[in-house]
């Protein structure tokens, strides 16, 4: 900060790293007098960011047909999605997924909701594809890209959907 009064301040964190969740609590700092022969005293504060966390899901919907018996909770549950590295991914110990490995399968819970688990870094560039279908559908060779974007949040979890939101189909 530029010098300041001796007295109380209230210091807030006003924007926090891409990926973090924003420290809201202000803290009260005071500077005080530290003797004639001392031209500048100062003073030091921390805030602790968490990491944003994503949840990334999306809805898969099977065409139906009541002749064929097929589209209903049962052709749901084989339903699998991937979740791949559009690029390499490195962790801070300098191992790394390699570009295009497979990071996490997920499930259809019976409804054609499937929600990923894994925790990605803010930036991380991946895509999702279908993985694993029930016998009576063909497998979809569409690739659907994520970037798992947190922007500045003050929230614990960012939910992202594929597809923008639409289902898949």
């Amino acid at each position: 900060s530029p010098a300041l009064y001796l007295g109380r301040y209230i210091v807030r964190e006003t924007k926090a790293p891409d990926g973090m969740i924003m420290d809201t609590e202000p803290k009260e700092v005071e500077l005080k007098y530290a003797g004639q022969d001392i031209e500048l005293t100062e003073i030091s504060c921390s805030f602790f960011n968490e990491r944003c966390k994503i949840k990334l899901s999306l809805k898969k919907e099977l065409e139906k047909s009541n002749r064929y018996d097929v589209g209903g909770a049962e052709q749901y549950k084989n339903v699998q999605f991937a979740l791949y590295a559009a690029e390499d991914i490195f962790a801070a110990d300098g191992s790394y997924i390699p570009k295009d490995g497979l990071i996490e399968i997920a499930v259809s819970d019976g409804e054609g909701n499937i929600a990923f688990g894994a925790d990605m870094p803010a930036g991380t560039k991946c895509y999702v594809m279908e993985y694993f279908t029930d016998k009576h559908y063909q497998i979809s060779d569409i690739v659907y890209p994520v970037t798992f974007d947190f922007g500045e949040s003050t929230d614990k979890e960012v939910g992202i959907t594929v597809n923008s939101g639409e289902k898949i189909k």
